[in-house]
């Protein structure tokens, strides 16, 4: 019987230090940086994705309208447990994870990658996350000053012309801008009386956020 505790606990030992090896080397937590958008700090994002992709350029991170809705309050605090899909290409091939949120737990969780299809339509991960971050949130809520939260996500197409509730934007805020910018649609919601929410899309509002740095591929 003591032998085969002995060799019950060895082979516990060997299976955990089997466990340290394969994960102690990959950060997939870290903590949130507070619990609005505007809070998001964008380079620390990318910096821990490459870290845990084991890329040498963040810049190769990206993302695209193939996406979550991300869901907010009336005070563009995050509403939910959001994620946010992201892809990269290595070695000809593309692969795809997502950027997990547990506000509970205050920490973001990194998934493990898996590959993907090609991708067509292609915008930088940080362009992204800082067209969030720099959302021009008292401009939003003067467009639609009773919505009781947002459903914010990415699209690609049109621009500004196009359409009747816009704001342009960089990280100054509200601006008059030219050129081919990030495309998000904001979607105000209201609280009905069984504690759901909806909204119409003649509040639909379109933000389109332009950074000097910012890249599309057809």
């Amino acid at each position: 019987m003591r032998k085969l505790t002995a060799l019950l606990m060895a082979a516990a030992i060997v299976l955990a230090g089997a466990y340290f090896l394969t994960t102690s080397g990959v950060d997939r937590e870290f903590p949130i940086n507070g619990d609005n958008v505007s809070n998001l700090n964008t380079e620390e994002i990318i910096r821990k994705i490459a870290d845990a992709e084991n890329l040498e350029d963040g810049s190769l991170l990206c993302a695209n309208v193939d996406n979550f809705d991300l869901m907010f309050t009336s005070d563009f605090d995050w509403a939910n447990d959001g994620a946010i899909r992201f892809f990269y290409t290595e070695r000809e091939k593309t692969y795809s994870a997502q950027l997990r949120m547990f506000h509970d737990d205050n920490k973001y969780f990194i998934t493990e990658r898996t590959e993907w299809v090609k991708q067509e339509r292609i915008f930088k991960l940080q362009d992204y996350l800082e067209a969030l971050k720099y959302i021009p949130q008292g401009e939003v809520r003067q467009l639609s000053p009773d919505a009781d939260g947002y459903s914010i996500e990415q699209v690609d197409y049109g621009v500004p012309n196009d359409f009747d509730r816009v704001l342009t934007y960089n990280q100054a805020g509200a601006s008059n801008l030219d050129g081919w910018l990030i495309h998000l649609t904001v979607q105000p919601l209201h609280e009905t009386a069984d504690g759901a929410y909806n909204g119409s899309g003649d509040e639909l509002i379109h933000l389109f956020y332009d950074h000097s740095d910012f890249t599309t591929t057809d």
